[in-house]
This record gives C-alpha cells, structure tokens and sequence, in this order.
C-alpha cells in the first residue's frame, strides 16, 4: 500500500513503525518541518515538510502538486487533522471517512443530535447563532457555551444564566467560529476507551476523571482512573457507537455520570490524549494507536489478551496559566519514587512553562502514571497527588 501520514502528534506516543510496516508499505508524512523533526532518523519513509501557516489540507494538497503519487489510504490521527484528512481523501478519491462522517464525530451538535435520536439522554443544547436568533432556551440554569469542534475544554465559558452569558457576549468577542449552548449537568465526568472493528467494539477500557478537563483549562490538576465497567456501561457505549456510525477505529467518549445510565457529552474518533493510549495498554496489553494502524493496512483483528490484576491512572499538572519562565514543585518528594508511581516526568528547573493548553507530559510541570490492585486504591494515591503537589512559578532562573 501507498500511504500518506498527515504528521501532527509526536512520533514516539504513537510509534507508527509498530502498526505499520515500512518496508512492506510504502509511506509518506507530511508535517511542519517540527513536526517531521520527531520521526526516527532510520525510519524508511518520504518526508515532506508543509509550511504550517495555512489550512493543513490545502498545504497537504499543493505539497503533493509538487510531489505527485497515488495513495491507498490518507491516515490523520491528531483531532485536530481528521477533518484535513477526510478533505484530502476526497480530493485524492482516496477511500475512508469522507468530511460528513468526520463532522458527526466532531461537530457536537451534531453527535448530541444523533445520540438523542437513538433514545440515549443527552445535555439540552442549541446553536449559539439560534440563540442570537431569537430562539428560546428549553432549560433554565447554568449554560456552557463552547465552540462545536473544539478539544482540550478550550474557550469553554460556563454561565449562571441567560442575562450573564448576554452581557459577556456584549463586551466580549468570541474566537472565529461556531459555537453552541449547552445545559450544564453537575456530576462527575467518565471517559470510554477502546477499539471499534466492523461496528463492533472489541475493546473497551471504563475510567473517570479526578477533576476535569475545562478545570484543566482553567489552572487546575487533572487526573484519570481506570475503574471495571458497570452493569450496562458496554451495551450504552455500544449503542453510542452505532449511534453515530462508527464502524472503525479507536475512540474516546466523555460521559456524565448519570443515576440510571450514563448521560453523554462528547466523542472523539481518535485515541484519548494525556497517557489514555499508555494505561489502556498497561491494563490490555492492547496498544490503540497499534492496533488500529495494524487494522487498516493488513486487516487483522487485534487479539484480546487476559486483562492485567491492576488498575491504572494518569495525573498532569498545568503550567499554562502560569508567569511565563522556568517553575518549581512543592510536595512532589512522597511521590517521585512511590511504589504506585510507575512513571513521574517534571519539567527541568530551567525549562520554561508551556503558553498553551497542553497534555504532553514532556510540556507539563509534572505528569506521571499510578497503578493500583482496586480502583479505591488507586483513587486515594490520585487524590493524595493532585492536591498535595503544587506547581509554582520561579522569579529567578537557576545559574
């Protein structure tokens, strides 16, 4: 197979040569030129540098002008590629997920549509244009207002009510781009972690969030358990899936912890960010990213293996809303070297704090993965952790 990579992610959390083999397939990135920088110097590959200043599909499509060739698949795995890569399909006539199919898993009006018109429990939520247009709510509380294809909880902005979101829209421009309005659901947040293959899911791995991502956003740690899935979890996930017509490939679906079932929120084609790919991996013995580059280009249905006995998590600490410049931690020293921390990263004392929202443990102040023989176990390290480490910024550089 001829194979184009739209190159986004850093090379060594994916590790494409271990789903792909690259001597039997012939394959092209195409990435910024830091982007390409990531990939292994030995790795038999063409590389084609994009300027990084424009639509990532048009760059993708005027580089291969210059370069032409025929491909057999057109392969994106960052979130913030899918979409590129569904429009280069469709210029190439490569097949795959064409722009609509895209669209239903990142347009969130869009998949909130679908899901609730399969009977599943859904936030109430509309357009925010409707909502401008005259359209009236159909609840009555705190509202969240975000952009429909964002990741990350970024320019996510929650509200007490309609008067308050309408003062701030008068005094504040929002970012280019569609938004909506959404009720706000207090409850605690779970995340779905697996693989899809013809439609069914063949793995999936049940986790909860410690914290949350939009106040991950906002300066605040984050964290992850893995927990076994409960009475009607696997057929709900299997019901989202069908849902919006998944027929392949990893996915990460966010879901609020509801009394009866869960209520959904959102959903991702793609591996989960921070170490979602690593712990499902621990626990599995599944690699995501593996496993879903090994299905498309030889079609080899991942065997299962018995489950690990232990259970695991992720932890990041945020840098971003800091003082630019280097920072120190405070309280880190019972947990760098726990027998229940697999893996602790912070950053070097002269490495300056990230400007934008960002998983990546190598970017973050601390980031680590715990591991646990119950979830109990694991949820009492977790909260020992984000609450008793503290990041702060540094005034002076160290000599």
């Amino acid at each position: 197979m001829n194979i184009l990579i739209l190159h986004r992610i850093p090379y060594h959390k994916i590790n494409y040569h271990l789903g792909i083999d690259h001597r039997r397939h012939t394959v092209t990135y195409i990435g910024t030129e830091a982007a390409l920088a990531s990939l292994p110097g030995e790795l038999p590959c063409r590389r084609i540098a994009r300027p990084g200043l424009g639509p990532v599909y048009r760059e993708v499509l005027q580089c291969l002008d210059s370069a032409p060739a025929h491909f057999d698949s057109v392969i994106s795995l960052s979130e913030y590629e899918l979409l590129d890569a569904a429009h280069v399909r469709q210029v190439l006539g490569v097949p795959g997920d064409s722009p609509q199919q895209v669209l239903t898993v990142r347009d969130k009006l869009q998949m909130k549509a679908r899901v609730a018109a399969a009977g599943l429990p859904v936030p109430l939520a509309m357009s925010l244009e409707d909502w401008q247009a005259g359209c009236a709510l159909s609840w009555h509380g705190r509202i969240v207002l975000k952009p429909v294809d964002g990741a990350s909880s970024e320019n996510v902005l929650i509200f007490d009510d309609e008067q308050s979101m309408r003062a701030y829209l008068v005094r504040h421009p929002l970012p280019h781009g569609q938004f909506e309005i959404e009720q706000f659901i207090d409850a605690g947040i779970l995340h779905f972690d697996g693989l899809v293959v013809d439609g069914e899911v063949v793995l999936l791995v049940a986790s909860q969030y410690i914290g949350s991502c939009l106040g991950y956003a906002r300066g605040h740690a984050l964290g992850s358990i893995q927990r076994p899935t409960a009475p009607g979890e696997a057929g709900w996930v299997a019901a989202v899936i069908r849902a919006l017509a998944i027929e392949h490939g990893a996915f990460h679906l966010e879901a609020f912890a509801g009394e009866v079932q869960p209520i959904f929120l959102e959903i991702g084609h793609r591996v989960g960010g921070a170490e979602v790919a690593e712990t499902v991996r621990l626990h599995t013995g599944i690699d995501l990213h593996q496993a879903w580059l090994h299905w498309l280009t030889e079609g080899v249905r991942p065997a299962i293996p018995p489950r690990a006995p232990w259970y695991y998590g992720w932890f990041v600490l945020p840098g971003h809303h800091l003082p630019p410049g280097p920072c120190r931690l405070r309280g880190q020293q019972p947990f760098a070297n726990h027998p229940q921390v697999l893996r602790w990263q912070q950053l070097a004392a002269d490495q300056p704090l990230p400007r934008h929202i960002t998983y990546q443990g190598h970017e973050v102040p601390a980031a680590g993965i715990i591991r646990g023989a119950n979830p109990g176990q694991l949820a009492e390290l977790m909260h020992r952790i984000l609450s008793e480490v503290h990041v702060e910024p540094m005034t002076e550089v160290p000599a």
